[in-house]
């Protein structure tokens, strides 16, 4: 809905504009930062028009507002194709302040992807229902059967350093967090119905066609794609599921999500 709203706004000040220029008027545009100037051109104009909705964009909570370098970086990645079922060589690396996804091979970087978040994008995840997406590094198991969104990507949280810190933190207790040190030493899926929370996934939506995923932020937790772009960064691991505490199953190193704050 906010998408959409912003939409509209843009499609009305674009007419504006338009009707503006084809009728010859000088009259200022209304801006309570900066009047415009009556000399302004057309295409500084809509720069203007262009900026004043990126500022009521900030304003309205949820709506992703993604800095300058990053719609480059997404722009000049899009035709770049990634190598077919070359997991183990790839890397992720979730830039949560910046709302993308960088896949790297070895010291490169080779592809960025818009993300949305959870409700609460800002801080680490350290409980259940709090809509934060974890931070830190976390193992990957590719081609996860979801019910609810379709093949995804399961990212292994709670991590035994998760685990550690909610007992510290009396989150959980001795016996919760052995628990999930016993799940990970038996290379089974992590246990998700802890007060830590779980069940993180990096997902586009079970029908595959439901675009603009990733203009809001709308999950509980975990990191969502386009649909287009979830089936691509599939597409780049292998058809196996590897378990949360083998990372051997996914190639040397294991194949890892960084997920950093900034």
């Amino acid at each position: 809905m906010r998408s959409r709203l912003i939409g509209g706004l843009k499609m009305y000040l674009a007419r504006r504009s338009t009707a503006a220029e084809s009728s010859g008027s000088t009259r200022t545009p209304v801006c309570t930062e900066k009047p415009l100037c009556r000399q302004e051109s057309s295409s500084s104009v809509r720069s203007s028009l262009s900026d004043m909705v990126d500022r009521l964009a900030r304003t309205v909570v949820g709506v992703i507002v993604r800095d300058e370098e990053t719609r480059a970086a997404i722009a000049d990645t899009t035709d770049v194709g990634l190598p077919v079922d070359a997991g183990a060589e790839l890397r992720l690396v979730v830039r949560k302040s910046r709302y993308r996804l960088e896949v790297w091979r070895g010291d490169e970087r080779i592809k960025v992807y818009p993300v949305a978040l959870g409700g609460e994008p800002q801080g680490a995840k350290e409980r259940e229902g709090d809509h934060r997406t974890p931070e830190g590094e976390y193992f990957l198991i590719p081609h996860h059967p979801s019910p609810s969104f379709g093949a995804c990507f399961y990212v292994c949280y709670p991590s035994e350093v998760d685990a550690k810190r909610g007992v510290r933190e009396g989150i959980i207790d001795a016996v919760t967090g052995d628990r999930i040190r016993a799940e990970l030493l038996a290379e089974r899926r992590l246990p998700y119905d802890t007060d830590l929370g779980g069940l993180i996934l990096i997902h586009g939506t079970k029908n595959r066609f439901i675009p603009a995923l990733t203009t809001v932020n709308w999950t509980n937790g975990c990191i969502a794609m386009e649909n287009d772009d979830v089936i691509e960064l599939l597409a780049g691991f292998s058809q196996r599921s590897p378990c949360c505490g083998n990372p051997a199953l996914t190639g040397p190193g294991g194949t890892i999500v960084r997920m950093s704050r900034t």
